[in-house]
């Protein structure tokens, strides 16, 4: 008997995580290993904004870095 099961690759599936009161972008991002910087730009945030309890993060992929206006390459 052969089962196929429709499950998309990890790198493929979107990451979300719920904020929990004292949380903060750092220890999320830490958490997920990706740079403050693009987990706030992943959700349109700024980098010091302030997250509150029940609150849903994308969470970006590793190695996947998100490019603001006025940023080059160099």
């Amino acid at each position: 008997m052969i089962v196929s099961l429709d499950i998309a690759p990890l790198s493929a599936q979107q990451r979300v995580h719920t904020v929990r009161g004292g949380q903060s972008l750092a220890r999320i991002a830490q958490r997920y290993g990706v740079r403050i910087s693009d987990l706030a730009a992943a959700n349109g945030l700024a980098a010091g904004a302030s997250l509150r309890a029940g609150q849903e993060l994308s969470i970006p992929e590793a190695g996947v870095a998100y490019v603001q206006r006025g940023q080059t390459l160099s």
